[in-house]
């Protein structure tokens, strides 16, 4: 295995305003023509926003192609979102669960006691932790994963043997975002997440026009409204407790419903709703709201 670096060709400001600034560089490594990165800062926005383009050579030969964040936060624990959860490499891992690669769904979160950084890809679901782990045949089958605060994106390769073209050529461009914060909340990096993969949606508008209010407040910043389905008289809400630990529910709505219960999963009813009702660390509850 034959690692090559991309090296610095130049650097430019393409924009610098008072509402934005874009950074552009511009680098040539080995089996492209080029790799353009952006980088985006938005005034009033804790967040930077990275764009990589690359221009691929068509190459038969086996490659992969590994995109490095070498993050300074000393002693910062990872923490890996899946899918309605978090977990730490190691620690939050089955014996013999694969350490040569990690999946996470939209965020990698890197934090020390006092500060640390959430790492969101929008593109590339798969990371490596401190070094190019990756394939396990090459590299050698990882059964403890290093402490490290340097995470890879693993965009692409042509040795796999399934679903893989042979060759990767042409223009790809991949999305990342970098949110630093304070202390680790799984919450807020989960809201940061969601505000990137799931965008706003524009409507036409005007001065005269008095905003909507929203249909309803959600009185805890841990929880999250991650469903709402429209029923003939309301709506069904799903709850998710982002946080790491047990939290109240408390919420309020724009107009007093009729009827609020706790329902399964397809609606049925199981409970009356009450304020201060615990949902646990990473559970889910179902809300049905008859409108009056």
């Amino acid at each position: 295995e034959v690692k090559h670096r991309s090296s610095l060709v130049k650097t430019e400001i393409l924009e610098e305003g008072n509402l934005l600034s874009v950074i552009k560089t511009e680098s040539a490594a080995t089996g492209c023509e080029k790799i353009m990165n952006y980088y985006l800062l938005v005034k009033g926005l804790e967040k930077v926003f990275i764009t990589t383009t690359i221009d691929k050579k068509k190459i038969y030969t086996q490659e992969g192609v590994h995109l490095g964040f070498p993050f300074n936060i000393p002693g910062g624990d990872i923490h890996i979102d899946l899918a309605l959860g978090v977990y730490e490499p190691d620690e939050g891992q089955a014996v013999g669960a694969c350490k040569n690669y990690f999946t996470p769904e939209r965020w990698v979160d890197i934090s020390n006691q006092d500060n640390g950084i959430t790492y969101i890809s929008l593109d590339a679901p798969l990371i490596e932790i401190d070094d190019i782990t990756t394939d396990a045949t090459a590299y050698g089958w990882v059964s403890d994963t290093p402490e490290s605060q340097t995470i890879y994106s693993y965009i692409m390769n042509n040795y796999w043997e399934t679903n893989y073209l042979a060759a990767q050529e042409g223009y790809i461009t991949f999305r990342y975002v970098l949110h630093p914060h304070g202390m680790f909340n799984s919450a807020h990096a989960e809201k940061s997440s969601i505000e990137e993969a799931e965008k706003l949606v524009v409507v036409r508008g005007s001065a005269r026009e008095k905003g909507m209010e929203s249909l309803l407040s959600i009185n805890n910043d841990n929880i999250i409204c991650i469903t709402l389905i429209p029923e003939v008289d309301g709506y069904i809400i799903r709850l998710f407790n982002a946080g790491g630990a047990p939290e109240k529910l408390d919420m309020s709505w724009r107009d007093e419903p009729g009827k609020v219960w706790f329902t399964d999963f397809e609606g049925n009813k199981l409970e009356t709703y009450e304020n201060e009702t615990v949902i646990p660390a990473y559970g889910i509850r179902t809300v049905r709201v008859v409108e009056q």
